[in-house]
């Protein structure tokens, strides 16, 4: 009976490569898509593998604006700093 559950959790979660190709297109838009991974992400009806790829997709965008942050501080600074060092 066990493969039996396996093979029918196993089509629950399956996920056509159109959904996938409509679910980045739709997560690459600005603003809507971060609603949509939320959405993804924490929606109880989403299968599985959809959700885990909202969540990391929005772990991926927390990260890259961390990043951009800091960036524009580190070359921000070194813009008002170009005066000092000329001689």
């Amino acid at each position: 009976m066990e493969p039996y559950m396996q093979q029918f959790q196993g089509e629950k979660n399956r996920i056509s490569v159109i959904d996938w190709l409509v679910s980045i297109f739709v997560a690459s838009i600005p603003l809507i898509g971060i609603v949509m991974l939320l959405v993804w992400a924490f929606s109880g009806d989403t299968p599985e593998t959809k959700a885990n790829w909202a969540k990391a997709m929005l772990l991926m965008t927390l990260i890259a604006i961390v990043f951009g942050v800091i960036m524009m501080v580190i070359f921000g600074s070194l813009f008002f700093w170009k005066d000092v060092y000329i001689m």
